[in-house]
């Protein structure tokens, strides 16, 4: 955002209740605030890079973004899954899901699952799988 932006803004107690509305103008285009939108507006989105199982990733950008990652079966006949978990500060990780595959179901070829992760700024990531791998993660 340019210099001089301007947003609505309100006061409120506790409550909700308004005690002010008006508009805020921000003088220094560093400190405007993010977009609700991605600013991302054209081409491929950015990849996240190779994958390490247990290994986190820091949110790579001065935003909050979404982690695409595709998760592909092993066909090897055992079950497979992958952890996906996220850290505010790369000590403590809450799981968020764990796709996985039953043997039987993870013997019939690469079965892939899409996942899709919100990431605060700041915030890690980290996925730790098994019998699987990560065919690509991109985020937006």
């Amino acid at each position: 955002m340019a210099t001089g932006s301007t947003y609505p803004a309100q006061l409120q107690q506790l409550d909700g209740t308004v005690v002010r509305a008006g508009q805020i103008v921000f003088t220094d285009s560093t400190i405007q605030p993010n977009p609700s939108a991605p600013p991302i507006t054209s081409g491929t989105l950015p990849n996240t890079g190779a994958w390490v199982s247990g290994t986190a990733k820091v949110n790579p950008v001065s935003r909050a973004i979404t982690v695409a990652v595709e998760i592909v079966g092993s066909a090897t006949n055992a079950i497979a899954s992958c952890v996906v978990a996220i850290s505010p500060d790369n000590s403590t990780y809450t799981t968020l899901a764990t796709p996985s595959l039953a043997a039987a179901v993870n013997n019939t070829g690469a079965i892939t699952m899409g996942v899709t992760v919100p990431l605060p700024q700041g915030w890690y990531i980290k996925l730790t799988f098994a019998n699987v791998t990560v065919a690509a993660s991109f985020y937006y």
